[in-house]
């Protein structure tokens, strides 16, 4: 009876366990020590001092030798318990540099489409500026070809009425 109730737990430990080594392999040392002494030491002392009279208190029959075959199980569950809440919290804070990074990222991207935009823009306002220069420029060649068409058949005109005049007087 005592070994299955000592053992009853052990399975679980496998939380313990990895989450331990988990926090060594993240650098993590402190984390790692202090989930290593859960077990053994900071949870089944304290098991092995409460559980004699607690357990015999809480289950009338039960003698203080029952008790202390308490210990390992208690002090196993909890172990298990606070491993896996330091592995969900530190989960957590993984999920959220990884959002944070993948924002830090968007954002950039975001700038840098921002800035070739602008770019663009500039670009092709240089572009439709040059080409109103180059219609302007056009447009002045036109009239002033048109214009000294006109003079030159002005100056003709002249020529031949100045040439008529001549040969009336």
């Amino acid at each position: 009876w005592a070994l299955i109730v000592q053992t009853a737990l052990i399975p679980l430990i496998s939380v313990q366990v990895i989450s331990s080594n988990y926090f060594q392999a993240t650098g993590q040392p402190l984390k790692s020590a202090f989930l290593s002494l859960t077990r053994q030491l900071i949870f089944l002392l304290p098991a092995f001092l409460i559980t004699p009279t607690l357990i015999p208190s809480l289950f009338p029959g039960m003698t203080p030798l029952m008790g202390y075959c308490f210990s390992f199980p208690i002090a196993d569950g909890l172990s298990v318990l606070l491993s896996a809440l330091l592995l969900v919290i530190e989960v957590r804070k993984q999920h959220r540099r990884i959002a944070e990074a993948e924002i830090g990222s968007a954002e950039e991207q975001a700038t840098k489409i921002l800035e070739d935009g602008i770019k663009a823009a500039e670009t092709k306002k240089k572009e439709a500026l040059i080409e109103a220069k180059e219609e302007i420029l056009q447009a002045k060649n036109d009239f002033d070809r048109e214009v000294k068409d006109r003079r030159n058949e002005l100056s003709h005109q002249e020529r031949r009425v100045t040439a008529k005049e001549e040969s009336l007087d």
